[in-house]
């Protein structure tokens, strides 16, 4: 489950609140083996029975939604196992092999200090910024802390009384070059939960119709990438095949120091590329940082091809972070 899942998550379980129902959360904290659901993911209920999201695809939920209305009815906390070993989770369907702990509790209301952290992961996450929200598994009682070296992945800490979840900027792509390479691009990032952003200031070739459900910048890219903000969770991929468009942007990419820069072109177009940047002042050693020819080397031909090859080059990268 990404960040901006358990956002859009937070956002209904509130909306809920302001209705005037109770709601509780169930979050997986411990997984073995071959479990359904990653750490973090989460299950949110309302007195009502209403629920949303998942905590294992289906096959446990039932015992959680139960194990939620006690702890609203009680307000109390519980703490959930799952496993081959567990004849209720044979019978819910877990019988894979996988096993998972899931820590079911109220959510803060508003006014308390466990709703203002929410509220301050939800800015974190929003402006993206780093730092951790923590849960004692004790009380469930909830707080965020602000700071940069945050864990890749959510962990417990020393004593095991406290399940911190890493902050971490979502990964984004920005497509420069609406082309139809993009077209397929796109929409495979936004499956594999990048945020996408196409920018192109020609207006003909970046259209909605040809782009649904993607945002667009019709601005140059010297222009859009300072203001929409390049980091290290910020890959790069210029596609426009047209100096005037790419250059650019390869340059701000390199200067922010981008999780990930390619560009499209030959071999020879990318000596001529090497040239023109060298000359505006770019190092060698900088110059380096770029995918070029971009995408793994498959042998792709058609633009689909290649989009797939350009995806699959990108999330290599940040699997080695």
């Amino acid at each position: 489950m990404t960040q901006s899942e358990n956002v859009d998550l937070l956002a209904t379980a509130i909306k809920w609140h302001v209705e005037g129902n109770k709601v509780a959360v169930g979050t997986v904290i411990r997984t073995w083996k071959s479990a359904p659901r990653p750490l973090g993911a989460r299950l949110i209920i309302n007195q009502d029975g209403r629920f949303a999201g998942s905590v294992s695809g289906g096959c446990v939920e039932k015992e959680v939604i139960h194990a939620a209305a006690d702890c609203l009815q009680h307000n109390t906390v519980r703490h959930l196992s799952f496993g081959i070993g567990d004849q209720m989770a044979w019978q819910s369907g877990l019988s894979c092999g996988g096993q998972i702990d899931v820590f079911v509790a109220p959510l803060p209301a508003p006014g308390t200090s466990g709703h203002q952290a929410l509220e301050e992961w939800r800015q974190a996450v929003v402006q993206r910024n780093n730092g951790i929200l923590i849960t004692n598994i004790n009380n469930g009682e909830l707080t965020f802390k602000k700071i940069n070296d945050v864990p890749p992945s959510p962990i417990f800490d020393d004593n095991h009384n406290h399940f911190l979840e890493p902050c971490i900027p979502q990964r984004r792509l920005l497509i420069v070059g609406a082309t139809h390479i993009a077209q397929t691009l796109a929409p495979l990032a936004r499956q594999c939960d990048f945020d996408v952003i196409i920018i192109d200031p020609r207006q003909a070739w970046l259209t909605a119709a040809r782009f649904p459900d993607t945002v667009l910048d019709e601005r140059w890219p010297e222009d859009a990438l300072p203001d929409i903000g390049v980091d290290e969770q910020t890959a790069v991929v210029t596609l426009a095949h047209d100096p005037k468009i790419d250059d650019g942007a390869l340059t701000i990419a390199l200067s922010k120091k981008a999780h990930y820069i390619g560009a499209l072109g030959s071999v020879r177009t990318h000596e001529k590329r090497r040239k023109r940047l060298l000359a505006e002042g770019i190092s060698a050693e900088s110059f380096a940082h770029i995918h070029a020819p971009v995408g793994l080397d498959i042998n792709a031909k058609s633009a689909a091809e290649i989009a797939v090859a350009i995806i699959s080059e990108v999330l290599s990268t940040y699997s080695k972070k």
